[in-house]
């Protein structure tokens, strides 16, 4: 089993808002919203999936910029983190 099965993390959010200053995220299945903002100097960004076009990657970890290329209803893959090992 993995933590992000039982903490439930999602593995898939989509875009709500996108403005200027942050993206807002959230999962379609708990409503949970997760806000990333859009300073290069703060963790968490979203980039363009090249193996998947049109579709994005979320990295809780990195510090870095945000697509500019957002839309509301832009679907966002969580990439894995190290705390997801399996138990």
């Amino acid at each position: 089993m993995l933590i992000s099965e039982v903490t439930g993390q999602p593995t898939e959010l989509v875009v709500q808002k996108d403005d200027d200053k942050q993206t807002t995220l959230m999962n379609p299945k708990t409503k949970v919203t997760t806000i990333i903002p859009k300073d290069p100097n703060k963790k968490g960004t979203i980039t363009s999936d090249p193996k998947k076009p049109g579709q994005f990657v979320m990295n809780q970890e990195e510090e870095g910029k945000v697509s500019n290329t957002l839309k509301t209803g832009s679907k966002v893959q969580v990439q894995s983190q190290p705390g997801n090992a399996p138990v």
